[in-house]
């Protein structure tokens, strides 16, 4: 599905992007920012929870390998149960899936795999906040 440059998102969605390389925040929030998403990037999993903690958010991008982050703990605290942030949903962006535990992906709503295409990206996050 490819989208024309003027097919903008009727409201803005609110995305946190998780990842420790600022060059990809900067991608990733230029790319969707276009497309008419509000982003908000956090350099690890740490700063994006503070940003959780006053912010409410539509979905989450994150990276699964990151200095200074384990992501099993991000997500296992976004995903306790009855958390505020439990029903966002959560992509994972890696190089190595099989990286990721049995228990781990029944918590993803989708796992992207390094590379990817900028349209693979927007269709997968379309499917969860349009």
């Amino acid at each position: 599905m490819r989208l024309q440059n003027d097919e903008r998102e009727s409201s803005f969605k609110n995305i946190l992007i998780v990842d420790d390389e600022k060059f990809i925040l900067d991608i990733f929030s230029q790319f969707l920012g276009e497309k008419g998403f509000d982003i908000q990037t956090a350099s690890s999993s740490n700063v994006a929870k503070e940003y959780l903690k006053s912010n409410r958010f539509d979905l989450i991008l994150s990276d699964v390998h990151m200095k200074n982050s384990k992501f099993s703990d991000f997500l296992y605290f976004l995903k306790t149960p009855m958390s505020f942030h439990e029903s966002i949903p959560i992509i994972a962006v890696t190089g190595v899936p099989d990286a990721i535990g049995v228990k781990e992906r029944l918590l993803l709503s989708c796992i992207l795999e390094k590379p990817f295409t900028p349209d693979e990206l927007l269709v997968c996050i379309k499917q969860f906040i349009d």
